[in-house]
């Protein structure tokens, strides 16, 4: 019965091994313990056949319950495995082969490699216990008999039954005339079955003909012996075996010729053979570099990779070769020799030189092993360790670079969970922390802050694991009596738990709020500036009325006319500016609906005569746009209202304003009046009017206007207001 002890203080995984190891393992009696202390005196006590510890026990962890293991005379040849909860770095299997661990295991436990891994170290000790007790039996029982065998034939007939070997006679033909016990256990067939039976029925077909010409038909009748050579039998329930087979020729008194023949059921050690091959393969296919030297210090054996690591080509260069030339100090090498003698393990860490020259640096651990005669041998793992030393100090140069641009960043970046644990705090000014870090760590928000700011932080986490996205948020906090403003942002690491950024923001909201004041500032200045523009404006048309009034002139009285038709138009942008909250921007909408009333009644237009349809969306535009779009707008109403219905006689105007989807303004000025003819052009009257529209248009505006005449006169302005930035 095979023991397994298991060293884990996690029920669920003690349960788990356990069941697993019952349901696929036969054979095995399994302990278990919670702790280290434990562990170690449960093994003192049962000697278990292989050890499972895990490595995260808490007061001793696995490393410590190896090292005390080893250190135990009745426990320190124990084969040991280690089991992890998370996935296995390369310093730990560097620590881990330092103490002999045979192998690492991840947990959750993947059940054929655990099997195998149990199954192969069994197989190997079972093998190996096997393989000495044949041997053992084999000789005791021979050296018992030998002498006794020629003065009783009942000593031979007991020979004959109890050899653990099986025993057959058969004749030239193969036919069976009498086997022993052993060779009936062998086959599995009754004597009496198999004194009806031949040996090729009991022989896999591709045997049957190389063993009648090779053994029955030459060997045999030639030396009257064969060597021992290997075939298969087919068992009585159809099961192929291997076996070993050795045969001899004999005459019997009536001068009759048989075969008699030693037969060993081979299967066990074909196992152990395939085992010890696939250990082998292990080794010699393994990264790590292995060796074996003798008591006198030289080389007996080395795998490709300790080869490869020196600079070697093949094992003929280091066999029979003392191992202290891969030392450079020999006092290296005697010290490795003396510890081993003494402690029987060592493990040591030196600069080695390759063959070209080259250093590299060396993790070698070392075991002394006895044969079975007593001879010793000095196993070694060897790690080139090389790239991994740099790594280190390569780290540690990253770790210090690393903790001086924390020390100097503004940032605060720390790992907070979805039920508002602090994670993680990184390195950071602490001048920026709330509190201490050794404070915050392990502490929930509602720890730390008044509950309202907490569920503000906590709230804004949840939204953002959540939803699975980044979010960003502002707040103050009062550190050493001053209000700090921070800008931070939360992005989900796990789906538990977000990377909360934080930045001091302060002066940048201190910039902002004297932004703001500025602002209202100079918006008062500039709601005053359109008033007093507005006012002042009214005031000339006032006074161009009057003016106007005291003229008989007709062209003069016109000219008053649309000159303060124009200034109407300009005064009316700044009139709306001034009552608008927006100083930038004009509602194009109802500054065309003011602007057509007012020029409606400038020039005494009735409703009844001639009408009017708007159709208008709403559409903005900055005041660098609006007076030069105003006094455009001003000039084709205005040429309608004079020119499109001569004589009183009725008509329609059309205004249509829209935008679309590039931002492109469209406006469209329309009549049924008179039109214009057709061999006039407008852009090169002599209208002061029109020629001053089109100048504003392709200079002021970047605009596009087309007309044409047909049943009236239809305006069409196309628009993009970017010509200018938006304004306080």
């Amino acid at each position: 019965m095979k023991k397994i002890l298991i060293i884990d203080d996690q029920q669920e995984n003690l349960t788990a091994i356990e069941k697993l190891v019952h349901n696929y393992i036969s054979g095995c009696d399994v302990h278990t313990a919670t702790t280290g202390k434990e562990g170690v005196a449960v093994s003192q006590l049962e000697i278990p056949d292989l050890i499972l510890i895990n490595i995260n026990l808490p007061v001793m962890d696995g490393f410590e319950i190896c090292d005390k293991l080893k250190t135990i005379e009745s426990t320190k040849q124990i084969p040991i495995i280690f089991l992890s909860q998370n996935k296995v770095s390369s310093a730990i299997n560097i620590k881990s082969i330092k103490r002999g661990v045979n192998s690492i295991i991840t947990i959750p436990i993947d059940k054929i490699e655990l099997t195998t891994q149990i199954k192969v170290i069994f197989r190997l000790q079972e093998a190996e216990e096997r393989l000495r007790q044949d041997k053992t039996n084999l000789e005791k029982m021979f050296d018992d008999k030998a002498n006794e065998l020629h003065q009783s034939e009942e000593l031979y007939r007991s020979l004959f039954e109890e050899s653990f070997n099986g025993i057959i006679f058969v004749t030239k033909e193969g036919e069976f005339v009498v086997c022993n016990n052993a060779y009936i256990k062998i086959t599995g067939y009754s004597i009496e079955e198999l004194s009806s039976m031949d040996l090729n029925q009991i022989t896999p077909v591709e045997f049957q003909e190389w063993e009648r010409k090779e053994i029955f038909e030459k060997q045999l009748p030639q030396r009257g012996h064969s060597e021992t050579y290997e075939k298969e039998y087919i068992k009585k329930n159809g099961a192929i075996i291997p076996v070993e087979v050795t045969s001899h020729k004999m005459k019997t008194d009536s001068g009759d010729i048989l075969y008699w023949s030693l037969v060993r059921d081979i299967s066990e050690r074909r196992k152990a053979e395939d085992e010890i091959k696939l250990l082998n393969n292990t080794f010699e296919d393994s990264i790590n570099g292995f060796s074996i030297i003798d008591s006198k210090g030289k080389f007996v054996y080395a795998n490709k990779a300790y080869l490869q690591m020196w600079g070697l080509e093949n094992l003929n260069e280091i066999v029979g070769k003392s191992s202290a030339s891969h030392f450079d100090n020999p006092l290296d090498h005697l010290t490795m020799i003396t510890k081993l003698e003494e402690f029987g393990q060592y493990l040591t860490e030196y600069v080695a030189k390759r063959k070209n020259g080259t250093n590299f640096e060396v993790l070698m651990s070392s075991h002394l092993h006895r044969s079975a005669n007593n001879d010793i041998f000095y196993v070694s793992t060897s790690l080139d360790v090389t790239d991994h030393r740099n790594a280190e100090k390569e780290l540690r140069r990253s770790e210090t670079r690393l903790l001086s641009l924390f020390n100097s960043m503004t940032d605060i970046v720390m790992e907070i969970d979805y039920s508002g644990y602090y994670l993680y705090i990184a390195p950071t000014n602490a001048n920026l922390l709330f509190m201490p870090s050794k404070h915050l760590l392990g502490k929930k928000l509602n720890d730390i802050y008044p509950k309202p700011q907490a569920d503000k932080f906590l709230n804004f986490i949840k939204e953002c694991l959540n939803k699975n996205t980044t979010g960003t948020m502002e707040y103050p906090l009062v550190i050493k009596d001053k209000i700090v403003w921070f800008e931070a942002r939360a992005t989900p690491r796990t789906k538990s738990s977000v990377l909360f950024i934080a930045r001091d923001v302060t002066i940048r909201k201190q910039a902002e709020e004297q932004i703001k004041k500025d602002l209202k500032e100079k918006s008062t200045l500039l709601q005053e500036l359109y008033h007093r523009t507005k006012n002042n404006m009214q005031v000339i048309s006032s006074m161009l009325k009057m003016q106007s009034m005291r003229s008989e002139d007709k062209f003069i009285h016109e000219s008053f006319k649309e000159i303060n038709n124009k200034i109407i138009a300009m005064s009316l942008v700044h009139q709306k500016l001034y009552r608008a909250q927006d100083l930038s921007n004009i509602d194009l909408k109802e500054y065309i609906e003011e602007l057509v009333d007012l020029l409606m009644q400038s020039y005494d237009i009735r409703p009844e005569i001639v009408s009017l349809s708007l159709e208008l969306e709403q559409v903005f535009v900055l005041i660098d746009s609006a007076v030069p779009l105003g006094l455009v707008l001003n000039e084709l109403i205005s040429n309608v209202f004079k020119h499109a219905f001569p004589n009183n006689n009725g008509g329609v105007i059309s205004l249509r304003l829209y935008k679309e989807r590039d931002d492109t303004i469209h406006i469209h000025v329309s009549d049924n009046g008179i039109g214009i003819k057709p061999d006039v052009d407008l852009h090169k009257a002599k209208n002061m009017g029109l020629q001053t529209m089109f100048s504003i248009i392709d200079y002021q505006l970047n605009a596009e206007i087309n007309y044409e005449s047909k049943n009236g006169l239809k305006w069409h302005l196309k628009l993009k207001d970017d010509l200018h930035e938006k304004r306080v």
